[in-house]
């Protein structure tokens, strides 16, 4: 997300919350409700009423959706629901595994965890990996790996959890277009917004949306649906955008 910064309007404050787990001993949210409600507080903090504009990938973008729903029953305006290919909980045909999320960890760090499949994962395994020279977290304490792990573990688990929440909000989506079985995923948010979607296709895979090429692409119809946000010339809003 630090890329966003590069492509914002330096006027529009850019706030991440960071997952509690990974510099205290605290334990993972049990529900994305519980995850929503402990970033409400985070966000309550430096900015105490709306419009809030929220933004996720992956799994950010389902807590983004919670924290809609959680701030829309609390009466609070919401400002835009942003995207970066993230999936609702029908996208899941299973319950993912440990194995699933260990997996996802290495492929999101840029490592590729096929080789060893075979085998098996475990977790002192990924730990070395993730702490290895070369590694992009190389040198990084003992406590953050085993706690990225937990949160993703925790974060598969919480995607295919089902979602009961429409939000009465437009939405602006980001897809990495070069997996063709994810191409429509969009789509499959309807059921959980009253407003309109609009989609940008990025060619690139999943785990490289906040490269620099791809952030930039991103932060820039960010920054342009940020600066039109409540005009009817914001893009989000046309409906002859929506596809």
């Amino acid at each position: 997300y630090p890329g966003l910064r590069r492509h914002i309007n330096e006027d529009t404050p850019l706030y991440g919350v960071q997952a509690s787990n990974l510099s205290t001993s605290k334990r993972p949210p049990e529900t994305l409700e519980d995850m929503a409600a402990e970033y409400i507080e985070h966000m309550r903090t430096v900015q105490p009423t709306g419009p809030y504009h929220l933004l996720g990938w992956t799994l950010g973008g389902a807590v983004a959706h919670a924290i809609a729903g959680a701030l829309q029953n609390q009466g609070e305006e919401l400002g835009m629901l942003i995207m970066l290919d993230s999936f609702p909980s029908d996208a899941w045909a299973s319950m993912p595994t440990e194995q699933d999320a260990l997996a996802a960890l290495l492929y999101m760090v840029g490592y590729d965890p096929e080789p060893l499949l075979a085998d098996g994962l475990d977790r002192q395994q990924v730990i070395d990996i993730l702490r290895g020279e070369g590694s992009a977290l190389a040198g990084i304490n003992e406590h953050t790996p085993a706690a990225m792990i937990d949160n993703f573990a925790n974060a598969v688990r919480l995607e295919s959890e089902p979602s009961q929440i429409v939000v009465d909000s437009d939405m602006l989506f980001f897809t990495a277009a070069r997996n063709p079985a994810t191409a429509a995923t969009y789509d499959l948010w309807r059921p959980y917004l009253t407003g309109t979607i609009v989609n940008h296709d990025l060619d690139c895979e999943h785990k490289d949306m906040t490269q620099p090429r791809w952030i930039g692409e991103v932060g820039s119809a960010v920054n342009e649906a940020l600066a039109s946000f409540g005009s009817h010339t914001n893009p989000i809003n046309k409906e002859q955008g929506d596809r």
